[in-house]
């Protein structure tokens, strides 16, 4: 009892402190500052963006270039007009390739000095037969920027921007896609989590039009006005995807955050 006392105390101090952060913000960043005011012990961000390019042939080598201009693009410092070849100091860059069954996949890692920073690029092509047993080409990309350690809403919001910006041209038609993390030590009961998670939508301002309560998963889909494009859940329109899980190995709750929704697995 005194632990839930404490936690949730400390949880809804952090987030009545966020109320002072939502001076000229939008509801997207409403969002996004009151998970990051949430007094986790440790959180991450995921954004990317992925979907179908085009069904041409393109040789291992071309599929290489594509990534490292796209991965230069995506390079912190290459959005205020410094060249993306020149901050590889203290930083890494490694390109992979893998034959498939039917098909291949080319992946570009970039990482950050310290590892707290990454992009990965994913073009995979598959191989289908069509009509009149003709061999089709299917090409598809995957484009994520990995945030660990102390993620604020100013570099998720820039790194929305950056990777939308780079990739408007490739010719995805799905939207980019924001996921976070965020643990607390232990394993809380559903009573701590409910009430968590309904402080988080309250500082969100976000309405809860679903919920999903089972044994080893509690996820709640909202809406909140202005927070960017929605996804259609049951016939409602969600904007705001919060779930909790426990890492039994990390013993560890973990909160997640998807905006619109949760698309990865966890």
């Amino acid at each position: 009892m005194y632990r839930k006392i404490i936690l949730a105390g400390a949880v809804l101090l952090a987030l009545a402190a966020a109320v002072f952060f939502k001076s000229g913000e939008d509801a997207a960043e409403t969002v996004l500052t009151a998970f990051a005011k949430a007094n986790f012990a440790d959180s991450s961000c995921h954004i990317y963006r992925e979907g179908y390019l085009d069904d041409k042939y393109y040789m291992i080598e071309e599929k290489k270039d594509f990534l490292e201009e796209l991965g230069a693009c995506l390079q912190p410092g290459t959005d205020d007009g410094t060249d993306g070849a020149n901050t590889m100091n203290g930083q890494s860059v490694r390109i992979s390739q893998e034959q498939l069954e039917s098909g291949n996949r080319v992946i570009y890692e970039w990482m950050a000095a310290g590892g707290e920073d990454r992009i990965k690029l994913t073009f995979l092509t598959k191989e289908r037969e069509s009509d009149l047993c003709q061999i089709a080409l299917e090409n598809y990309l995957r484009a994520e920027i990995c945030l660990q350690g102390e993620v604020n809403t100013a570099n998720i919001l820039k790194g929305q921007e950056n990777l939308k910006k780079a990739t408007d041209n490739s010719g995805l038609s799905e939207q980019v896609y924001v996921e976070l993390e965020g643990c607390y030590d232990g394993e809380m009961s559903r009573e701590e989590q409910r009430l968590i998670t309904e402080a988080l939508l309250d500082e969100m301002g976000a309405s809860r039009t679903d919920t999903i309560d089972e044994e080893a998963l509690y996820t709640v889909y909202a809406y909140a006005k202005g927070a960017g494009e929605t996804e259609n859940v049951a016939g409602r329109q969600v904007n705001v995807n919060l779930a909790v899980t426990y890492d039994e190995e990390e013993k560890q709750t973990v909160f997640h955050l998807g905006c619109p929704i949760i698309s990865t697995d966890y």
